[in-house]
C-alpha cells in the first residue's frame, strides 16, 4: 500500500507544478490588463480636461474648434499710393470659418469713401496748326523781302506741336466697395494663450464709383523766335483755339471738360498681418495692416479730357490700417 501512496503524492505534486505557472501567468496578465486600462483611462481624462478648458475659454487659445464660425466688424483707414485720392475711411463686415486652431477663412465686404478732390492741375496736349514759314534775315530776324518789298513767299506748312495748360481739376467723393476672400495662418505663443498672430493673404474684387468731375484750364503756345512761322489756323480735339492777329501765338482760353458719375470693377490681390487679443470667451480684438494692389481699369476720358474721376484712383496700391471686433459662435 505504500507504493500507491507514493505514486499518488508524486502525481499530485506533478499536477501542481503544471497548474501553478498557468495560474501565475493568468494572475499577472489580469494585473497588467487592469494597469493598462487604468493608464488609458487617466490619459483620456487628462485629454478631456484639456479640451474642456479650451472649449470653455478658461486656459485655451482664442480659436475654438467646437465653435468654428466668427463674425468681425472692422474699421479702416486706407491710404492709396500713386493716385489723386489721398485717403479712404469706412468699415467692413466679415463672416469666417475657423478651419482649425492654426488657420481660418473669411469673406469680407466693405464700404469706404474718400474726400472730394480739388487741386491745381498742369498738363500738355497735342494740337495741329497751318501756316507759312518765311525765310528770316539772320541779323534782323525779319522776313527777307523781294524786289517789291514783300516777304519772299514760302510753302504752306501743316505741323503738329504741344501746348501747355494750367488749371484746376475737381471730382466729387469716390466710393470703394471691396469683396475679399482671405486666408489666415495663425501663430500661437503657449505662454500667452490670450494672444495670437496671423499672416493673411487676400484676393477679390473692388468696385469704385465716382460722381461728377471737371477740368478747367487755359493754355498758350508761342512760335519760337527765329523760325519765321506765321500761323493761320490751329485745331485741338475738344478745345477751342484762338490765333493771334500776327500769327505768332495760339491760346486756349477756356479748356473745360466735364463728366458724370462713373463705375469700374477691378481685381485686387495682396496680404497683411495682425495681432488678435482675447477679451472674453467669445469676444476678441484684432489690429492689423493690409496691402492691396489693384489692376488698372480700361478708361477713355470723355471729350478727349486729359483727366477724369477714374484717373483719380485707377491703378492704386492701398495701405490699410484696421481695427476689428470679432465674435465667435
Amino acid at each position: 500500500m505504500k507504493t500507491p501512496k507514493k505514486l499518488l503524492i508524486l502525481a499530485t505534486l506533478l499536477a501542481a507544478c503544471c497548474i501553478m505557472p498557468a495560474l501565475q501567468a493568468q494572475r499577472a496578465g489580469g494585473v497588467g490588463t487592469a494597469a493598462s486600462a487604468q493608464r488609458v483611462s487617466r490619459q483620456s481624462a487628462s485629454t478631456a480636461r484639456q479640451q474642456l478648458n479650451q472649449n470653455k475659454g478658461e486656459d485655451g487659445y482664442i480659436a475654438n474648434i467646437d465653435e468654428p464660425f466668427f463674425v468681425e466688424l472692422r474699421a479702416a483707414y486706407i491710404k492709396p499710393g500713386g493716385v489723386d485720392v489721398t485717403r479712404f475711411t469706412g468699415g467692413s463686415l466679415s463672416l469666417g470659418w475657423q478651419i482649425s486652431e492654426l488657420d481660418k477663412l473669411q469673406l469680407e465686404i466693405g464700404y469706404y469713401t474718400s474726400k472730394a478732390i480739388s487741386r491745381p492741375y498742369n498738363y500738355t496736349k497735342n494740337f495741329t496748326y497751318n501756316g507759312t514759314a518765311y525765310t528770316l534775315d539772320p541779323v534782323t530776324e525779319l522776313p527777307v523781302l523781294d524786289e517789291n518789298g514783300q516777304p519772299i513767299p514760302a510753302p504752306a506748312i501743316n505741323a503738329p506741336d504741344v501746348m501747355s495748360f494750367t488749371g484746376h481739376k475737381n471730382a466729387e467723393k469716390i466710393t470703394m466697395i471691396p469683396v475679399l476672400l482671405s486666408f489666415s495662418a495663425i501663430l500661437k505663443i503657449p505662454s500667452f494663450q490670450w494672444l495670437e498672430f496671423r499672416l493673411t493673404p487676400t484676393a477679390g474684387i473692388i468696385n469704385v464709383r465716382s460722381g461728377a468731375w471737371d477740368v478747367l484750364a487755359s493754355g498758350a503756345y508761342t512760335v519760337p523766335p527765329g523760325q519765321g512761322i506765321v500761323i493761320r489756323n490751329a485745331t485741338m480735339s475738344g478745345t477751342r483755339l484762338i490765333v493771334s492777329p500776327d500769327g505768332t501765338m495760339v491760346t486756349a482760353p477756356d479748356a473745360h471738360y466735364t463728366g458724370g458719375g462713373q463705375s469700374r470693377t477691378v481685381f485686387t490681390l495682396g496680404g497683411g498681418f495682425g495681432v488678435t487679443c482675447k477679451l472674453t470667451q467669445r469676444l476678441y480684438l484684432d489690429l492689423g495692416y493690409r496691402y492691396l494692389w489693384t489692376i488698372k481699369a480700361k478708361n477713355t476720358p470723355a471729350n478727349s479730357s486729359p483727366w477724369d474721376s477714374v484717373t483719380a484712383w485707377n491703378g492704386m496700391n492701398t495701405h490699410e490700417y484696421t481695427a476689428a471686433l470679432g465674435w465667435k459662435f
